[in-house]
C-alpha cells in the first residue's frame, strides 16, 4: 500500500469512527435551516428575447454629419433602463400598490428594525450601509422604482445584438407581462425621439437651403455681368478642346505602341530571312504551313538517307523538294515584311497629322485660358453652389421622407410567457447546500476530534516504550456478562473475554520464561472502568486451571475486614484472610490505616512468603502505578500488569508510568489494554489478534448471510 492510499484508508476509518457525530451535526444543521429555508417566498422570472438593429438611414442634417448605423447596445440597454420607461411600466402595473415592490406596505419585522438600528448606532453614518430607516428620507417614487430596477435584468448573451429582458416578481402574471411592456415602451419611446431629431434637422436645412438658392442666383448673375463686361464667350470650347486633346494624346500613344511592335516584326523577319529555321513574329498562316511542311520534309529526308544513303533517288528528290519550300518560305517572308513596312508607313503619317492637331489645339486652349481664367473661376463657384444646394434638398427629401420610419428595429424572438415553476434556487437546493455545509461543519468537528484523542487504543501506539510488554487485549463485559462470569469461568464456557483471558495469562508466562509467576500486581494506570476488575478476573481464570489463588485487595479503602496489620494485630496471616462464596478466591482486603514506609514493605515481604508456602499464587489488586505505595507493592511481587483503559487512558500518562517504573527499577512491565469497544476498535486498522478476530468473525458472517 502506498503513501495515497494509506492516507485514504485512514481518512475513511476516521469517518467511519466519528460517523454518528458526523450524522448528528448534518441532521442538527439540516433542521437549524429547516424553517427559514422553508419561509423563503416562491419569485418567478419570465423573460422575453428581442434581436435589435439599426434602420437603414442614409445621413441626416448637413455638413457631414451621418447618423451612426453601428448600434450601440450598451447606450440602448440603457434606454431600456431610463427612468421614463420604469416610470411607465410602475405607472402601468401600479406596482407602488404592491408591497412586493413598495417598501412602505410592508410588515415591519420588529427583528430587522433592531439590527438596523443596531448598525446605525455602531457604524458612523458614513459607513452605515443604507437600510429601511434610511429609506424615510427618499419619496415613495424613489423606493418604489430602486425596488422595481433590482427585479429587472437586462442582459446581452454573447457579441450578437440580442437582447434578454427579464423580470422577477411574486406573480408570476406580473413576470411574464413585465418584459413586453418595457421592449413596447422602448419601442415608442425611440420613435418619439425619432421623430423630434427629423423635425429639428428639417427646419435647419429648410434654411439653410432658402439661403444657398440666394447664393445660386447671385453668382449666376455676376457671371452674366462679367461676360458683357468682356465680350468673350467661351462657353464650354475650353472644356470640349480639353477633351479634344486628351483623345488625341491616347491615339498618339497607341500609335506609338504599334509602331514599336511593327518594328519588333520587322526585326523578327530579318531575323527569319537570316536563319529560316527561326520563327517571325505573327506569322501569317501561309508562312506557317509552309515552315511545317520544311520540317516534315527534313524530317523525312533524314530517315531516308540514313537507311537507303545518299545516293538514292528518293534522296535526291527530297532535298530538291526542300530547297523549293526554302525559296517559297524567303518569297514569303519577303512579302510579309513589304507589309509590316507599308503599315508602319501609314501609322507615321496618321502620327504627324495628330501631331499638329495636338499643336493647334493647344495653342486655343492657351487663348482661352489667357482669355477667360475669371469667368471660369466664377463658373465653378456657381458649380459648387449648385451641387451644395442639390445635395441639401436631397437631404430634406429624405428627411421627410423617414420620419415615419423607426430608427431601432427590435425583432422579438420569444416573448415572455407566464413562468409555471418558481425560478431561482429551488427550496431542494437550499436544503441539499445546509446539509452540505453541515456535513461540511461535521467532518471539521470529526477531524478535531481526532486530533485530540491522544488515548491509547493498541499496543502499536506503545512501541516506543522498551519496558512495557504486551499480553492483550480485553473487550468490555456487558452487565450479564460480567455477573455470569465468575460461573463463565468455572465452567470453562467460551467468551470472547474468558477466551482474551487465557491469551493475556499465557502471553504472561511466555514473557516469565514459560513459567506461571508466583505474584502479580494488576495496577490500572487511572481509575474507572473495568479496570479493578482484571485482578479479581485474572484470579477466577487461575483458581479454575487449578491454582491456588490469594486475592489480595491493595487499594487501601476503607473496609471493614481487619487489617493486615494494626497496633492490635496478634493473630497470623491465615486468620485474615476470607474465602469469597461467590467466585471461590482467598480474599484479604487491606485498610487505609495500614502502616506505610518500611512496615508496609516487611508485611508485603512476610504476606508473600506465606503464600508461597502454601503455595498460592498472589495476585495483587493495587491502585494506580504512578504511586509510590503501588511501587512498593510492585518490588514484591514478581510480575506487574498495567492495565490501560482502552479510548480513556492517555499516551502521555503511560509515558510518565512509564518512566516512573524505570527509575523507581521495576522489571519489564506487561500492558494490558481493557474495556475494548471491538466494534469501533477494528475501525482504527491496528494489526492486533483482536482486530483480526473481529474482521474474520465479520467476514464468516457475510458469507454465512
Amino acid at each position: 500500500m502506498n503513501e495515497s492510499d494509506f492516507a485514504w484508508t485512514t481518512a475513511f476509518r476516521a469517518i467511519r469512527r466519528q460517523f454518528l457525530i458526523i450524522v448528528l451535526i448534518t441532521l442538527a444543521v439540516c433542521v437549524a435551516a429547516l424553517p427559514p429555508i422553508l419561509s423563503l417566498k416562491k419569485t418567478y422570472y419570465a423573460e422575453t428575447r428581442v434581436l435589435m438593429s439599426p434602420t437603414r438611414v442614409t445621413e441626416m442634417a448637413g455638413d457631414g454629419y451621418e447618423r451612426v448605423e453601428e448600434l450601440d447596445v450598451a447606450i440602448e440597454i440603457e434606454r431600456l433602463l431610463s427612468r421614463e420607461i420604469s416610470t411607465s411600466v410602475i405607472e402601468r402595473f401600479d406596482l407602488d400598490e404592491r408591497p412586493e415592490f413598495n417598501p412602505d406596505l410592508r410588515e415591519k419585522r420588529p427583528l430587522a428594525l433592531m439590527i438596523a438600528r443596531a448598525r446605525a448606532a455602531i457604524l458612523p453614518p458614513a459607513a452605515a450601509p443604507a437600510t429601511e430607516a434610511d429609506d424615510a428620507t427618499d419619496s415613495t417614487a424613489q423606493r418604489v422604482l430602486r425596488e422595481y430596477r433590482n427585479a429587472l435584468v437586462v442582459d446581452r448573451p454573447g457579441n450578437f445584438n440580442v437582447l434578454t429582458i427579464g423580470f422577477v416578481s411574486l406573480d408570476p402574471k406580473l413576470a411574464a407581462a413585465v418584459p413586453n411592456a418595457v421592449a413596447e415602451l422602448y419601442l415608442e419611446r425611440s420613435d418619439a425621439v425619432w421623430q423630434s431629431e427629423i423635425d429639428t434637422a428639417a427646419a435647419w436645412l429648410d434654411q439653410r437651403i432658402r439661403a444657398e438658392r440666394q447664393r445660386v442666383a447671385d453668382g449666376r448673375a455676376a457671371i452674366e455681368a462679367f461676360r458683357s463686361e468682356v465680350g468673350v464667350d467661351t462657353s464650354g470650347a475650353d472644356t470640349e478642346n480639353a477633351d479634344r486633346l486628351g483623345v488625341l494624346t491616347v491615339r498618339r500613344s497607341e500609335l506609338a505602341q504599334e509602331r514599336f511592335d511593327l518594328s519588333a516584326a520587322l526585326a523578327s523577319v530579318d531575323a527569319a530571312k537570316a536563319d529560316l529555321a527561326t520563327p517571325a513574329l505573327n506569322e501569317p498562316p501561309a508562312l506557317q504551313g509552309l515552315r511545317r511542311e520544311l520540317q516534315q520534309e527534313e524530317r523525312e529526308l533524314e530517315t531516308i538517307s540514313g537507311t537507303y544513303g545518299e545516293n538514292y533517288s528518293g534522296v535526291v528528290f527530297r532535298k530538291n523538294r526542300i530547297e523549293t519550300i526554302r525559296a517559297e518560305l524567303s518569297d514569303e517572308l519577303a512579302v510579309y515584311g513589304r507589309s509590316l513596312e507599308l503599315r508602319d508607313t501609314a501609322l507615321e503619317a496618321e502620327e504627324t497629322a495628330i501631331l499638329s492637331q495636338m499643336a493647334t489645339l493647344r495653342d486655343e486652349l492657351s487663348e482661352q485660358r489667357r482669355a477667360g481664367p475669371e469667368l471660369d473661376r466664377m463658373r465653378d463657384t456657381v458649380r459648387a453652389q449648385e451641387d451644395a444646394l442639390s445635395l441639401l434638398e436631397y437631404r430634406y427629401q429624405n428627411l421627410m421622407a423617414e420620419r415615419l420610419v423607426s430608427p431601432v428595429s427590435l425583432d422579438v424572438l420569444a416573448p415572455a410567457t407566464v413562468p409555471v415553476r418558481p425560478s431561482g434556487t429551488s427550496r431542494r437546493s437550499y436544503l441539499m447546500a445546509a446539509a452540505l455545509a453541515g456535513l461540511a461543519l461535521a467532518l471539521t468537528v470529526g477531524a478535531l476530534i481526532e486530533l485530540r484523542d491522544k488515548s491509547i487504543r493498541s499496543h502499536e501506539q506503545l512501541g516506543h516504550l522498551d519496558l512495557l510488554r504486551p499480553i492483550g487485549l480485553l473487550p468490555a463485559p456487558s452487565r450479564r456478562e460480567r455477573q455470569l462470569l465468575p460461573q463463565t469461568i468455572r465452567e470453562r464456557i467460551e467468551t470472547p473475554l474468558t477466551e482474551r483471558l487465557r491469551e493475556a495469562l499465557f502471553m504472561l508466562e511466555c514473557d516469565n520464561q514459560e513459567r506461571l509467576p508466583s505474584s502479580i500486581l494488576v495496577s490500572p494506570a487511572e481509575t474507572g472502568g473495568h479496570q479493578g476488575d482484571v485482578a479479581e478476573w485474572l484470579g477466577m481464570e487461575l483458581l479454575a486451571e487449578g491454582h491456588r489463588v490469594l486475592l489480595v485487595d491493595a487499594r487501601l479503602e476503607e473496609q471493614r475486614q481487619q487489617a493486615l496489620v494494626g497496633p492490635a494485630r496478634q493473630r497470623p496471616f491465615c486468620h485474615d484472610i476470607q474465602r469469597d462464596p461467590e467466585t471461590g478466591l482467598a480474599r484479604l482486603t487491606l485498610r487505609s490505616d495500614t502502616p506505610r514506609g518500611a512496615a508496609f514493605g516487611r508485611a508485603l515481604r512476610e504476606l508473600q512468603a506465606h503464600a508461597d508456602s502454601i503455595g498460592c499464587v498472589t495476585v495483587y489488586r493495587g491502585p494506580p502505578l504512578h504511586r509510590a505505595a503501588t511501587m512498593q507493592i510492585a518490588k514484591v511481587a514478581e510480575r506487574t500488569i498495567l492495565t490501560l483503559r482502552w479510548g480513556h487512558t492517555t499516551r502521555h500518562l503511560v509515558e510518565l508510568i512509564a518512566g516512573l517504573v524505570g527509575k523507581a527499577g521495576v522489571g519489564p512491565v506487561a500492558s494490558l489494554i481493557v474495556d475494548v469497544n471491538t466494534r469501533r476498535h477494528r475501525q482504527y486498522g491496528f494489526s492486533d489478534r483482536l482486530t483480526l478476530t473481529a474482521e474474520t468473525s465479520s467476514h464468516n458472517t457475510h458469507q454465512t448471510a
